[in-house]
């Protein structure tokens, strides 16, 4: 979204603040988005695990600024895609593998299910 059409979407701040204001600048846009990602990726992250069922596990890493992001998604017994998480490390390694599962574990996912996992063919994983 251009910051031009920003405003259309931003929280409402109130009709006094909306009558004054005339546009939002650059810097503005790019701190809410910051905002907004980082709480969005919190919930994400801790978000409890305990009622999901899952079919499928799709992990696959990717590359973003000489650092990897393994990202796991799952699909419910019911077909439904859910995110899971998004994991940072410096490689696709056995160790950032490990913690992902284990992270998910630790939020409450039954390792005991059986579970379809999906992956790319990365040996880490």
């Amino acid at each position: 979204m251009s910051t031009r059409k920003f405003a259309r979407v931003a929280e409402p701040v109130g009709e006094p603040v909306e009558r004054t204001s005339s546009s939002k600048r650059k810097s503005t846009v790019s701190e809410m988005f910051i905002e907004k990602t980082r709480t969005a990726l919190g919930e994400l992250m801790a978000r409890r695990l305990e009622d999901m069922r899952l079919a499928v596990m799709m992990l696959d890493g990717l590359e973003i600024a000489g650092r990897v992001q393994v990202v796991a998604l799952g699909v419910t017994t019911e077909g439904v895609n859910v995110p899971l998480g998004l994991w940072e490390g410096s490689t696709e390694n056995a160790t950032l593998a490990r913690s992902l599962l284990a992270d998910l574990v630790d939020r409450g996912l039954d390792p005991g299910q059986a579970i379809l996992f999906v992956l790319d063919g990365g040996k880490a994983l």
